[in-house]
């Protein structure tokens, strides 16, 4: 028994040793293992280990946003070699097609990081497919879990509601009829139960927010569309289900304006002076804070939304529950534009109005810095966009 409780008391301090590493660096060393396999393989020393994927689909008409579609690298979803499968699907279709896959593993690693995923595995096809993010995957934290018999879908941006929205719940929609073989979802963001849920997924769902490591046994690990891929179809059926559970009343309005909480960065400071030129044009006019309010009452006040307009920012995807979307107008100070192609992409006209960021050096700052800064928005110049709907 003393030995037992030794032996575990070293292998839990190993393990922690282990999580305390950066990622990049244990991806190095994996990237080293499988070079040292491929040249034993070579010299029939091991048998070769060919790994294909489980579950395949190829989705169509959609858009590659933003991203050069001869060059999916540029995209903070791809490393090399990692997502090859994806990758040339990208490539040969400029963008239109995107293969998504799935592995099975019977027992491996995965580091579950804030800038993507890392799949330590013998099978080195199904690692390198399934992992994805930017080269800059830091260290995972002390957190570790085992993970068994579950569909798992992790990746980068997984916490964000807006990529969620856009590529989590899509792509399981694409790959729902092959969860059933499952007893348990695996997923990255605890907000994503209560969506899944509503759109009809019945099956145990798991949170395991970044950073983690996972300890893995007889899992399916799937590559989901990557941040850019737009497919109307599966966001048009998302958007179907979440309506249907919810059950709309007629309390939204047809112009809705939408504000970041107060909690987030991002803020546009003279929203209120927005609110009010909004309300002289359109007097039923609903302003929704999501970040404040229940989810099935941010889709009730979307649902019968024709016009919205909306901060940049990730609360600005509610945009998806207004099923009669004719106008959607962002401010924005970094023209950053994800939601905006999103809105495009379901077939609204986009209307871009810049603001101005607050802060000494204004539009001098770096994009990075851009990104969170607060700013502001001369009202006549949403004056003018309002006139010409």
């Amino acid at each position: 028994l003393l030995l037992t409780l030794v032996l575990k008391g070293v292998s839990m301090r190993m393990r922690q040793k282990l999580t305390e590493q950066p990622a990049d660096l244990l991806g190095r060393a994996t990237q080293l293992r499988w070079k040292l396999l491929e040249w034993a393989e070579r010299k029939r020393w091991i048998p070769t280990n060919d790994c294909t994927a489980s579950h395949s689909l190829l989705m169509q008409n959609g858009r590659w946003w933003q991203h050069d579609p001869s060059n999916p690298a540029t995209s903070f979803y791809f490393t090399a070699l990692e997502g090859q499968a994806l990758f040339d699907s990208l490539v040969r279709s400029h963008g239109t097609e995107a293969r998504i896959s799935s592995y099975a593993i019977e027992h491996g690693w995965l580091l579950n990081t804030w800038s993507g995923l890392i799949t330590l595995s013998k099978n080195r096809q199904a690692a390198r497919e399934v992992s994805c993010g930017c080269g800059d995957r830091l260290a995972v934290g002390r957190s570790i879990r085992w993970i068994r018999d579950s569909f798992i879908a992790l990746q980068r941006n997984q916490t964000n509601y807006a990529h969620f929205l856009v590529e989590v719940a899509p792509s399981l929609i694409a790959f729902e009829k092959y969860l059933q073989a499952f007893p348990s979802l695996t997923i990255g963001a605890g907000f994503g139960k209560e969506i899944l849920r509503r759109a009809g997924f019945k099956l145990k769902i798991n949170c395991v927010t970044p950073p983690s490591l996972l300890r893995v046994r007889r899992v399916e690990v799937l590559r989901m569309l990557p941040s850019g891929y737009i497919q109307p179809n599966l966001l048009h059926e998302l958007a179907e289900r979440i309506n249907h559970s919810v059950q709309p009343d007629q309390s939204g309005s047809e112009v809705v304006l939408l504000i970041r909480s107060a909690r987030d960065s991002r803020q546009l400071q003279n929203w209120r002076e927005v609110a009010s030129l909004l309300s002289e044009v359109y007097p039923d006019l609903d302003v929704v804070i999501p970040g404040d309010i229940p989810f099935p009452e941010q889709v009730r006040r979307l649902s019968r939304a024709r016009i919205v307009v909306a901060a940049q920012g990730a609360h600005a995807i509610n945009l998806l529950w207004a099923r009669k979307l004719e106008h959607y107008i962002e401010i924005t100070a970094n023209g950053d534009g994800y939601v905006a192609a999103v809105a495009e992409a379901l077939g609204a006209q986009v209307h871009v109005c810049f603001g101005k960021a607050l802060g000494s050096l204004g539009h001098e700052l770096p994009y990075s810095q851009l990104q969170f800064a607060d700013f502001e928005i001369e009202t006549q110049i949403l004056a003018g966009v309002l006139r010409c709907l």
